[in-house]
């Protein structure tokens, strides 16, 4: 990822890297939270950090098969 980048979700290692930040920002917001709601109502952060994450290996997944598969049918 370059520093200042706009469309950082639109990668496979940006959402990753989104998802990894939202689990560290939730994880902390848990831990400062006074009561149980508002615990969680951070615990929807972390979720979704590890949806975004999903979302980038899933993403990561299609496009290495993409180019597996065009390549065999180049040669």
């Amino acid at each position: 990822m370059k520093f200042g980048q706009t469309r950082v979700l639109q990668t496979a290692k940006g959402k990753i890297a989104v998802g990894i930040a939202l689990i560290f920002f939730g994880a902390a917001a848990i831990l400062a939270a006074p009561t149980t709601t508002d615990k969680l109502i951070c615990g929807l952060i972390v979720l979704t950090g590890a949806v975004l994450i999903l979302l980038g290996i899933r993403q990561d997944r299609t496009e290495k098969s993409y180019f597996r598969n065009n390549d065999k049918e180049a040669k």
